[in-house]
């Protein structure tokens, strides 16, 4: 992870630039999706370019994406790679062209636009009095669910709720009256099997049954069984499960509560409360799931409380379920504080939602199933502890349980396994991810063109610039800055640098070999005094000048060999004429000398006697076209 710092120095680098003292209330946030984000060049597109300025400092986040178990178990839903999901940072615009938003300062984190990645400009203020309720727009599914400023003072004279903002609990009804009995997997493809489940950091590859969605709470299943809570830092509820006094379509699978997440200075993540599963449904007497609490950020020098609430509550279910299961409740937010200092005391409550609950009283053979509570949220503070005057609660939610008093079978209170929220929990020492890097794309230079003879080491090398590390693969194979080898052959050598966003260049650097190495003839060896032809041909394209010891300059002699003796050559590029091939050939001329009988006549059967005779009589061999191998016969 890229380092930030943390500016709570003022004025503030510009943002939506306001009066020295503005009164806020409602929404004052505008959200933009990102579609595209392209690394190389440090820029991004939006769906709302309009909204934008150029120096305005905006918040980048990514809502969802990471990766689950999707094994038919109860690990379905267990979050195995968080991915780029939760990544947030505050970028300044450096320039606007069309849909097209380029940053200042370099992109430090990864996002993926594919899963919900939006952008918001952060509005700035010398002092900011909240003189009604602040809130933020609910998340739809592509933007909002997060609220964001940033004050020299901000001054609480009434509460910033951003309850029920975040992820989205559903209601569905399968009106097919379909009762499958005991069903207990945890994905579905449809509604008659399982509930949906509530929305959470993973796009749904399966949008029901009783696993859990991440941080969504899983839907009930086939038949009535209540639907699990959201979670957020705190574990959301189970949903329970249908009893019927017979073994006639047992309802034994609800809902999972939505998985804890990890919050830590090492990732800097943050999400906003999962929505509550829906219980199972089949008579239009169900309830839905509800929704998480969305994401509060303020960065301020100083805060006055005036013993006002941040509220970041999952919603109560608290409508009453009869004969289908209950939705569960969604899970408590996130509040981050960047502050200084604070004066007076403030309370940042971050509940989850409570479960639903039931009336069974008409029922006199089944007792249908409540829903799990939602899990707590999380505050997180830049201080190494919280300080005094701020008070944090975030219990989780309450299960549901059946609510009628006038069926002995489904008795007041029974939870049916209903279980709550796990309570949510604080962060310290946060640091703020506003980039402050500048941008520096990609770029290379490599060593010139150049020129060598055949075998000569050849050393090149190539400097890449960026804000990031780099990388260094050659066309050789070799992954160093600087490389050598020998140059055997002329050719272009190529060297691609690669950095941290998998950026690169390619750089060409153009070797031109002289190859001067001829084909030299091994050598003669010849019997007696004669003609000899020797070559020093170069076979390549190379313009070479011959320089041979009898003074010849031709790439072949002939010459009349009398005696023994040793012939050198030497090959020069013209070119090049650095470039030298020195070879020296050996002519070993022998003094074979025979003498033989004469031409001779004889009559037919007479005898004859051929003769041959060597001056120096040994070493030598004889060969006679009758066969025989003496020297007379």
């Amino acid at each position: 992870m890229k380092k930030f710092l943390l500016f709570l120095i003022f004025p503030f680098l510009a943002g939506i630039g306001m009066a020295q003292n503005t009164n806020i209330s409602g929404s004052i946030n505008k959200y933009s999706k990102v579609s595209m984000i392209d690394y190389c060049a440090n820029r991004i597109t939006v769906d709302t370019p309009s909204l934008f300025q150029v120096g305005m400092q905006v918040l980048i986040i990514q809502m969802q994406g990471v990766s689950i178990d999707q094994t038919n178990s109860s690990s379905y839903g267990n979050i195995s790679n968080y991915s780029s999901a939760g990544n947030y940072e505050i970028q300044t615009i450096d320039s606007i062209l069309g849909d097209t938003i380029k940053f200042r300062f370099e992109v430090e984190r990864l996002y993926d636009p594919s899963h919900s990645v939006q952008l918001i400009p952060l509005p700035v203020y010398q002092t900011a009095t909240v003189s009604g309720v602040l809130t933020c727009k609910a998340w739809e599914g592509n933007t909002g669910g997060v609220l964001l400023l940033k004050a020299d003072t901000l001054i609480l004279n009434d509460s910033i709720d951003i309850s029920g903002t975040g992820f989205r609990g559903f209601y569905d009804n399968d009106s097919s009256q379909a009762c499958f009995g005991s069903l207990t997997d945890y994905f579905y493809t449809d509604s008659m099997h399982g509930a949906i489940k509530g929305e959470g950091i993973v796009q749904y590859p399966y949008r029901y049954g009783r696993g859990k969605n991440a941080n969504g709470g899983g839907g009930g299943d086939n038949e009535n069984t209540g639907g699990g809570g959201g979670s957020n830092f705190g574990r959301g509820g189970a949903g329970g499960q249908i009893v019927y006094r017979t073994l006639f379509c047992q309802g034994l699978g609800p809902g999972d509560g939505g998985a804890p997440l990890s919050y830590n200075d090492s990732l800097n993540k943050i999400y906003m409360g999962g929505g509550g599963g829906c219980g199972h449904g089949n008579n239009s007497e169900g309830t839905p799931g509800t929704n998480g609490a969305g994401i509060c950020i303020i960065i301020a020098n100083t805060v006055i409380g005036n013993n006002q609430f941040i509220l970041a509550n999952g919603i109560d279910q608290n409508n009453v379920a009869g004969s289908d299961g209950a939705g569960a409740g969604g899970a408590g937010g996130t509040v981050l504080l960047y502050v200084n200092q604070y004066v007076g005391n403030l309370s940042v409550i971050a509940h989850g939602g409570l479960g639903g609950s039931l009336n069974n009283d008409f029922l006199t053979h089944s007792c249908m199933g409540p829903a799990g509570g939602g899990g707590g949220g999380a505050l997180w503070v830049n201080q190494p502890i919280v300080p005094a005057n701020i008070t944090f609660s975030a219990p989780g939610g309450a299960n549901g349980m059946n609510l009628g008093t006038g069926s002995t079978f489904c008795p007041y209170g029974v939870t049916n396994g209903a279980l709550p929220g796990d309570t949510g929990g604080t962060v310290t020492g946060l640091i703020a991810p506003i980039s402050i890097r500048p941008y520096v794309r990609l770029s290379a230079t490599a060593s010139n063109d150049t020129v060598l003879c055949n075998d000569q080491q050849i050393t090149l090398s190539a400097n890449g610039i960026s804000s990031d590390s780099v990388y260094y693969i050659w066309s050789t194979g070799q992954q160093t800055a600087t490389v050598s080898f020998l140059a055997t052959q002329t050719g272009p050598y190529f060297v691609t640098v690669t950095d941290q966003n998998s950026c690169s260049v390619v750089k060409q650097i153009n070797v031109k070999v002289y190859n001067v190495t001829p084909n030299f003839t091994p050598g003669a060896s010849v019997c007696s005094p004669q003609n000899v032809t020797l070559s020093a041909q170069n076979p390549g394209a190379t313009v070479v000048t011959y320089a041979w010891s009898n003074g010849s300059s031709a790439p072949t002699i002939t010459f009349f060999a009398d005696s023994s003796t040793s012939y050198a050559v030497t090959v020069y590029s013209d070119s090049m004429p650095s470039c030298i091939a020195i070879d020296t050939i050996f002519v070993s001329v022998g003094n074979l000398s025979v003498t033989y009988s004469h031409d001779t006549a004889v009559c037919p059967s007479n005898p004859v006697l051929l003769s041959t005779y060597d001056s120096t009589g040994v070493g030598l061999s004889y060969s006679w076209s009758t066969g025989a191998t003496t020297p007379t016969i």
